[in-house]
């Protein structure tokens, strides 16, 4: 068997892994929704800012450990694409999650240590990877805020 393939003997790969980033408001969490057939995880509570007529399937994500629990549901399997609202609020239920299962993670001051930053970009990694296996498209939302904005999104 050639390992030179003809155009009708390609593989194409039919998932998507996309961040969208901008400021709030902007539209990023209803473009993500656009894809095809998604369920949002909705870590930062903030479903009621998407115009009622663009709202999907949501989980309202509370804990690190609700995100495992939905991953492995029969009900995951009917979606095609996971969007996530926000990569940001994801990553502190993360933090959360890794600093309770080994307190050596932690830092004085409350926030991960190094160690600590290196198990959360393997488990981020790990999430991107189960969802692609799963055969389905991850889209994640972020927002870059600055300091005064902060108090309204957390």
């Amino acid at each position: 068997m050639s390992l030179i393939k003809k155009p009708n003997e390609l593989t194409v790969k039919t998932t998507l892994s996309a961040l969208i980033y901008g400021q709030p408001g902007m539209g990023k969490t209803t473009l993500a929704l656009s894809a095809p057939n998604p369920v949002l995880f909705d870590y930062d509570g903030g479903i009621h800012r998407v115009n009622a007529a663009h709202r999907v399937p949501t989980v309202q994500i509370t804990s690190w450990d609700e995100t495992t629990q939905v991953l492995a549901s029969e009900e995951i399997k009917e979606f095609d694409t996971i969007v996530i609202d926000t990569a940001g609020k994801m990553l502190s239920f993360m933090d959360k999650a890794i600093m309770a299962a080994n307190p050596k993670m932690k830092k004085a001051d409350g926030t991960l240590s190094l160690q600590g930053y290196g198990v959360r970009k393997n488990m981020f990694i790990s999430f991107v990877n189960q969802v692609t296996l799963m055969g389905k498209s991850v889209t994640v939302s972020y927002t870059h805020l600055r300091a005064h904005e902060t108090d309204q999104y957390l």
